[in-house]
């Protein structure tokens, strides 16, 4: 799959969309075991109520370095982004602020998770890890609701889904209406359970 599709995440995308706000009971980024089921690749359930189905995408394989105040994103394609500045909790860039993820914080102030705070019709979670690897994990808004262990997820841009969730540990199992059994395993963001992607990050240890 092509890159340069996704450098327009990057620089502009969207604050994710407000769902139902209700405490969900498996908090956290969960990532499929089975990496050849790409539509429900990662989940992640945020402390603030929020879900989101996402896919990552690996094969963006941007860079980023840190001059100064400056973030320098180099792109796949060799193409350098040098707009964005980091300023505590805010990242600012020419298409409008990143906002970090509550909770993803990792060593120096400027790594960790962070969202463009501009709506957008898709939403974009960009991961700045320990090897100076930027990830981008992307998926469409879903809205969520959550009765005893069935969560169902509805998105105008995807089909209604339900699911059983069942938690054990750091693992996450889920069957869809139509039988299928999942296994996630929760792993910090950016880490996508790809060994070659993520031996290098030493958070996804």
């Amino acid at each position: 799959m092509r890159n340069y599709w996704l450098l327009p995440l990057l620089i502009g995308s969207c604050l994710p969309t407000m769902l139902n706000a209700q405490a969900m009971p498996w908090t956290g980024h969960w990532v499929n075991v089975d990496a050849s089921d790409f539509p429900f690749f990662a989940v992640a359930f945020t402390s603030d109520g929020h879900v989101h189905r996402l896919m990552p995408a690996p094969q963006f394989q941007a860079t980023y370095r840190l001059d100064g105040e400056n973030l320098v994103m180099r792109a796949g394609d060799g193409s350098v982004d040098t707009s964005m500045v980091a300023r505590g909790d805010t990242i600012v860039a020419r298409r409008g602020p990143f906002v970090r993820v509550p909770g993803t914080s990792s060593g120096p102030y400027f790594r960790g998770t962070w969202v463009p705070v501009t709506p957008g019709p898709m939403e974009t979670f960009m991961t700045l890890r320990s090897d100076s690897q930027v990830v981008l994990e992307v998926g469409f808004p879903v809205e969520a609701s959550v009765h005893a262990d069935t969560l169902r997820l509805t998105s105008s841009r995807l089909p209604a889904a339900s699911f059983t969730v069942r938690q054990s540990g750091d693992t996450l199992y889920t069957k869809d209406s139509a039988g299928k059994e999942r296994r996630f395993v929760r792993r910090p963001w950016g880490c996508l359970g790809i060994a070659t992607f993520d031996a290098p990050a030493k958070e996804c240890h």
